[in-house]
């Protein structure tokens, strides 16, 4: 019986081996796997190469390495993955692709979201505020918004584009330094979605459906808003507004969904050949 199961048993090589632990997260192995002989262009069982692993997990010393052993940044697709990068928190790879020409306000083409889109989607914003910063200071606009009613799955649930600038993202999900960023690059206070809410408006009602209100960041957009003028339903009450006063738009963002519920992200956010990755994980 043992002779039996070893014939049939699938057949494995140490570059499999490595391979998969590269998929895993073990980048640094594909300094290893090239020197063993193997090009710098290979690919796992699922056709995932190893630059695609190196950038969904942001090495970019390993991909540096790849592109110096005959692989290509084209190999990564449109936008040289800089919306992915965007997405995860990698700084230094969204710096390092548009410093080899990633264009940082290419739009997703059916969503029409940029890059700059992509990093203000979650609360997570250690990491995603350096990646604002970078993103900035490679002259993102803060005002591009996105187009109507497509289905997104920037934030890992069932939800659709509502015609919003990055600073209504920034407003429902940022902090008061991803505000300032954002002001200072000339992002606009008086933007409205598609149902007409401001940045403030989604700020409300996030932090309202999250059962935690930021007040000093809400208040300090609150001030803001005098200077440009914007009504009565925009404004926000000091000691936190009825939800009845708030506009209803941005409160469709996000559906009350589990955080575990199964992913159905797009090819460029998804990692690469992995399908049902939970929410908590991707963000």
């Amino acid at each position: 019986m043992g002779a039996l199961a070893d014939e049939h048993r699938p057949y494995r090589t140490m570059s499999n081996d490595l391979l998969d632990r590269i998929a895993n997260g073990r980048t640094d192995l594909a300094f290893d796997y090239v020197a063993a002989g193997h090009a710098a262009t290979s690919a796992d069982q699922g056709g995932v190469s190893l630059l695609q692993w190196c950038s969904y997990y942001g090495d970019v010393s390993a991909m540096k390495f790849l592109l110096a052993h005959g692989e290509s940044l084209q190999s990564l697709g449109d936008y040289y993955y800089l919306n992915t990068a965007a997405f995860h928190g990698h700084s230094r790879l969204c710096e390092y692709l548009i410093e080899q020409g990633a264009d940082v306000n290419e739009p997703v083409a059916d969503t029409g979201e940029s890059a700059l889109h992509a990093a203000l989607c979650t609360t997570n914003r250690q990491t995603h505020d350096a990646v604002v910063k970078v993103l900035l200071g490679k002259g993102a606009n803060p005002n591009c918004a996105t187009k109507p009613s497509v289905p997104t799955d920037h934030f890992m649930r069932d939800c659709r584009t509502k015609g919003e600038t990055t600073f209504h993202r920034a407003a429902a999900f940022g902090t008061e330094a991803t505000i300032q960023m954002l002001l200072e690059a000339g992002a606009r206070l008086d933007a409205h979605d598609m149902n007409g809410d401001s940045p403030l408006s989604w700020g409300q009602l996030v932090c309202a459906s999250e059962g935690h209100y930021q007040k000093a960041l809400l208040r300090e957009i609150s001030c803001l808003t005098v200077s440009v003028g914007l009504t009565n339903k925009d404004r926000i009450d000091r000691s936190g507004p009825p939800m009845a006063e708030v506009g209803q738009g941005a409160c469709r963002l996000l559906p009350d969904l589990p955080t575990n519920s199964p992913v159905t992200a797009t090819d460029h956010l998804r990692p690469p050949a992995r399908r049902g990755w939970v929410a908590a994980r991707a963000l």
